[in-house]
Parts: structure tokens; C-alpha cells; sequence
């Protein structure tokens, strides 16, 4: 009597974990090749400074490129 029981408490599990793992993949979309595609999106460019646009300093006046040696 007692191994029937430890029989079907193992039939049990056994069916448990074949329905877990059934339901996970079956629900999961099938992978296609991964694919990139760049965007470009409106606004300026990394890099490339914004029209119009001036740095000024009262007292120094204008700051360019050159004249600004370090991080401010």
C-alpha cells in the first residue's frame, strides 16, 4: 500500500512538471532574427552644435572654442 502511494505521488509530480513546462513554451513567441534598423529622428545631431546658438561672457566676452581651456 505504501508504495502505490509513493507511485502515484511521483505519477503526480511527473504530470505537474510536464504541464509547467508544456504551458511555458508554448506561450512564448518564436524568436526571428534580430533586427536593427536606424532612425532618424528630428533635433540636432550628437556632435554638431545648435544654429544660432552663442556662448557670452560680460566680462570676457564671446567664448569660442579656443579660447575655452577647461571644464566649467
Amino acid at each position: 500500500m505504501k508504495k502505490s502511494k509513493i507511485v502515484i505521488g511521483g505519477v503526480i509530480v511527473a504530470v505537474i512538471i510536464a504541464v509547467v513546462f508544456a504551458v511555458g513554451t508554448t506561450h512564448q513567441p518564436a524568436k526571428q532574427g534580430i533586427i536593427t534598423q536606424e532612425i532618424d529622428l528630428p533635433g540636432p545631431k550628437i556632435g554638431s552644435s545648435a544654429p544660432d546658438f552663442t556662448l557670452s561672457d560680460p566680462q570676457k566676452g564671446t567664448i569660442t572654442k579656443q579660447s575655452f581651456d577647461r571644464k566649467p
